[in-house]
């Protein structure tokens, strides 16, 4: 793939983010013979905003003359379309420290694609109450960790472990836990539960990396669902989740950050609906 080709990929992708969040997007516009890479509106704001978007995808920090360069676009554009129209500079790594001072005087705002990713859907609330309710779990307060054996082997090995390389393979995306009744499934679901939003909390909230976040889902509530994007989106409602979009929810799934875990699978596919179980 050529830098433009991969260029433009990233292009599409910021857009395809922007269109997420709600911003109508138009790509490579010419302003006064300049091109910017995006230009969106707010729509849904009283007095729609706009912005013009420069897309950053690049080893290293955005420079200072890069920084630059896009604030000359950027009076052209409030000259010729309105004093109103902000920038945004979405960079793939990041900026260097002059550019983030010099931002601060500027209708400049910096951008890094996973904080644009991270503003989609805000996961941190939902996170600190997961992990609060299940310290306070009983069942988790003597916890011992159970092993498990893999299909067709004989050797079983300790469950956390196994589940923790299980999500580290990129090729594995499912994962079935099969157990006689009162074997502790569900206790080990929610101890692996606990144990990834610890590490959400400690990598994405405080040190602005990327994790995945641990979506519990327990289906003994759901018998009468109508689908699966009903259990979501409720799933999203109840814990106060920043996003009532569901094709927010799928971007972020296909991007590999959300772990599903659906508890009690067994009791929904006995006692609720064939086609919404299949």
């Amino acid at each position: 793939m050529t830098a433009t080709e991969q260029g433009k990929k990233f292009e599409k992708r910021v857009g395809h983010l922007l269109s997420l969040a709600g911003y109508r997007v138009e790509h490579d516009v010419l302003i006064s013979g300049r091109q910017v890479d995006l230009l969106i509106q707010d729509g849904a704001a009283l007095l729609p905003r706009q912005y013009i978007v420069e897309c950053k995808d690049q080893a290293a920090p955005v420079s200072s003359q890069q920084y630059d360069a896009f604030r000359g676009r950027l009076m052209i554009a409030q000259h010729e379309i309105s004093p109103r129209v902000r920038g945004i500079i979405v960079a793939s790594v990041g900026f260097v420290k002059e550019v983030r001072a010099q931002s601060r005087n500027d209708d400049i705002d910096l951008l890094t694609v996973s904080e644009l990713e991270q503003n989609l859907i805000d996961f941190r609330q939902y996170i600190h109450d997961l992990i609060r309710n299940l310290e306070a779990s009983p069942s988790l307060q003597f916890f011992v960790e159970p092993r498990v054996r893999r299909e067709h082997m004989t050797v079983p090995e300790p469950a956390l472990q196994y589940f923790d390389g299980w999500l580290a393979d990129p090729e594995a995306n499912q994962l079935s836990l099969l157990g006689d009744y009162g074997t502790g499934k569900s206790t080990l679901l929610r101890q692996f539960a606990l144990q990834v939003a610890r590490r959400y909390e400690r990598e994405v909230v405080e040190r602005g990396g990327r994790g995945r976040v641990p979506l519990f889902v327990d289906l003994r509530e759901y018998r009468q669902a109508i689908s699966f994007r009903q259990i979501i989106l409720d799933l999203l409602d109840r814990n106060r989740v920043r996003s009532g979009s569901f094709d927010v929810f799928e971007y972020v799934s296909r991007e590999g950050q959300l772990l599903l875990i659906l508890d009690g699978f067994d009791e929904m596919a006995t006692r609720g609906d064939y086609a919404v179980t299949l």
